[in-house]
This record gives structure tokens, sequence and C-alpha cells, in this order.
């Protein structure tokens, strides 16, 4: 793989050129969906400030993970000096770039469920930024492996010449599926009728499966309980968007019983004109 691409004098890492790809289609598809809802909010700017505090929320959860792995086998804490040399962790900065956000469309009384189907955005980008993990052979490749789409990194940042999975490439094709399946749902013209809150709920339900079950072949350290960090983070969100699914079936379901009824009831005129003249 190439960590980075030389122009002349200019280096450029591949890590970084994904991610700003990756922040290139979220402005794009973001400013798509916005008027395709009629939502009166400019990516220009909510993205900065997502951003932001999704870089910092990713360095924070890789600074305190391998803090808590170096304390768990006696050796030294981490020093805050450290900090920059930490590794970006996709779920803290999901969840600091999501607290933001949500902030913001708060502040302009955006209705959050409608938002929240945007989430397929979050899947295509999450799939753009692992294809840089994996030129850049950064480590976040997965156990050895005989398959044959087993891969060398003699040149990554941690080069390998053991066959490995390519985990970063499963994620990016498993990524790339549920936005291909759910993204189209999301813009479409009879998107009216559907719950809201349920497309954002279904990709957020199926990334956290299959990043579940690809950390099982990756070279994470085990967290708690023989799982990793991001198998924890996963039974939670899978847990949390089955019951918000759930909610969401049931509020649908009494919506539409509600409508139902209104529409069986009679109506004042139809009273009137039922009582038979004397």
């Amino acid at each position: 793989m190439a960590p980075w691409i030389q122009l002349g004098v200019v280096r450029i890492y591949t890590f970084g050129l994904m991610m700003g790809l990756s922040f290139c289609a979220a402005y794009w598809l973001g400013e798509v969906y916005f008027r395709r809802h009629n939502m009166r909010i400019s990516m220009s700017l909510m993205l900065p400030a997502v951003v932001a505090a999704g870089l910092v929320g990713s360095k924070v959860d890789g600074f305190l993970v391998l803090d808590a792995l170096l304390r768990h086998r006696g050796l030294s804490s981490m020093s805050w000096s450290a900090f920059v040399s930490t590794d970006y962790i996709f779920f803290g900065g999901l969840i600091c770039g999501a607290l933001v956000a949500l902030a913001i469309f708060r502040a302009h009384r955006i209705p959050l469920a409608e938002v929240f189907d945007a989430a397929p955005i979050v899947a295509i980008c999450y799939g753009i930024g692992r294809i840089g993990c994996l030129l850049a052979g950064d480590g976040d490749y997965g156990i050895p492996t005989s398959l044959p789409w087993g891969m060398t990194f003699p040149h990554g940042i941690i080069p390998t010449l053991v066959r490995v999975h390519p985990n970063p490439l499963y994620q990016t094709a498993y990524a790339t599926l549920i936005f291909v399946i759910l993204w189209p749902q999301s813009i479409a013209k009879d998107y009216p009728r559907r719950p809201p809150g349920s497309i954002g709920a279904d990709t957020f339900l199926w990334m956290a499966i299959c990043r579940f079950a690809t950390e099982f072949i990756s070279r994470n350290h085990k967290f708690f309980g023989g799982l990793t960090e991001a198998q924890w983070v996963s039974i939670a969100l899978i847990l949390g968007m089955l019951v918000l699914r759930h909610r969401i079936g049931r509020f649908d379901r009494s919506s539409r019983s509600r409508q139902a009824l209104y529409q069986e009831r009679p109506t004042t005129d139809d009273c009137v004109t039922s009582i038979p003249a004397p």
C-alpha cells in the first residue's frame, strides 16, 4: 500500500486525502438531503463544527482506550503530551460529532427524526475513510489469514509481510452496501410515508452489527470480557437502535390507527343527515 503520494517536493498522505474526500462527500450529500427535505440549513455552516468535534472526539477516545490498556497491564499511564500520536477511533468521533450536530439542529428548530434519516451519509463517509486506513497500512488490518484475498503491507505505516485480513476493505464494503440500499429511500418521493427516524435506526443498526462481526478478525486489543471497545460500543448501539426501531414502529402503528379511526368516525354533517325527517 502507499501511506503517501510524492508529487515533487509535495508529500500527500493517503489517509488525510481519503478523509478529505469523505468530508467532501458529506458536504455534497448533506446539501442534497437538506434541499430535498426543504431544511433551511447550510452544510458550510454545520460541517466545519461537526468535523472539528469528530476529530477531537476520535482522538480523545483513542487516548482513553490506550491509557486504559496500559493501566490494565500495570504500565505507566500516558501523558497528555502523547495525545497527538494516538489513533483516531470512529465511535468517539461519531458521538462528539453527533452531539454538536444535535445542538445545531435544535438551534435551527429542525425535526431531529428527519435529520436522523440522513444517517446513510455517515455510512458512505466511514467507508471512504476506511480506504485511507487500507492505503496507509496503519495497523487496522486484521489477523493473519490463508484466504486468497489476504494482503500484505510491506510499506505500511505499521508494515507486515504476513498475509492478513484486509479489515478496512470489509468495512468499506458493508458501509457502501448500507449506503446504496438506504440512501435512495431517504430522498425518495414516498419518504413522507415512512416512519420518521426508521432509516437512521436501520443504518446504525446494520453498521453496528457489521462492525461487531469484523472485530473478531481485527488486531484491536481486548477491552473487557474478551471483546474489544468497538464491540462493546456496537452492542450498546445495537440495543439502542432495536429499542428505537420498536418505538418508531409502535408510534407509526398508533398514528395509522388514529388516522383510520378519524376517517371512519362520522362527521357532524353525517350525523345530521342521518336523523329521520319528522
